[in-house]
């Protein structure tokens, strides 16, 4: 099993948890769309992985550059991969194309079955994203 497919089964296990504590049944065919918050290093490293296991993913952050920096932060070290003879372009596209951007909260988490937080380490900040999702 690979990296990014085995810390993906790490955090379906905890959903799953989850899911069965609240009454529920999901299971990882169930997911069709994974939302990330936020795209730093962590946000992006997320959403690559998801994407390199196969799910739809959309990346979010609170602005536009902050997005597209996330993508740098993907396509940089997918590029050298491909330049080492790691990984074929066609795969790199492949992931690429599994991952979208949004700033819009709503819209990145609409039809998400999972949603990962990787904001910025600071509870107040983790606390309005809890509560702007909550509504």
């Amino acid at each position: 099993m690979s990296l990014p497919q085995s810390l993906i089964n790490a955090g379906f296990t905890s959903a799953v948890r989850f899911s069965a504590r609240n009454g529920g049944a999901m299971q990882a065919a169930d997911v069709r769309k994974i939302a990330v918050i936020g795209a730093g290093t962590m946000g992006a490293g997320i959403a690559q992985a998801c994407a390199a296991a196969g799910f739809p993913v959309t990346m979010r952050d609170i602005e536009q550059r902050l997005v597209d920096g996330g993508f740098r932060r993907i396509k940089e070290p997918l590029a050298k991969r491909v330049e080492r003879g790691k990984m074929t372009q066609g795969e790199v596209d492949a992931i690429l194309t599994k991952i979208r951007g949004a700033v819009d909260l709503k819209e990145a988490v609409a039809g998400a079955q999972v949603v990962i937080e990787a904001v910025f380490e600071k509870m107040e900040v983790k606390k309005e994203l809890y509560a702007e999702l909550d509504r």
